[in-house]
């Protein structure tokens, strides 16, 4: 199942605790960056998977 969220500290941390996988995309800097979660736990390191530009009207 694939769910999309918009959450960023204590929501996030609440997904993850009851969560048995957890993806997150993350965008900050200009960077987009991956990191998953396994039971909580990440099995992997944090990585950068691309760069993105805000244009503003």
């Amino acid at each position: 199942m694939l769910v999309f969220f918009l959450l960023h500290g204590v929501g996030v941390s609440v997904v993850n605790a009851l969560s048995s996988h957890l993806k997150m995309i993350i965008y900050k800097d200009g960077s987009v960056y991956e990191q998953e979660f396994r039971e909580g736990i990440p099995p992997t390191e944090l990585k950068v998977i691309g760069e993105f530009a805000l244009i503003y009207f």
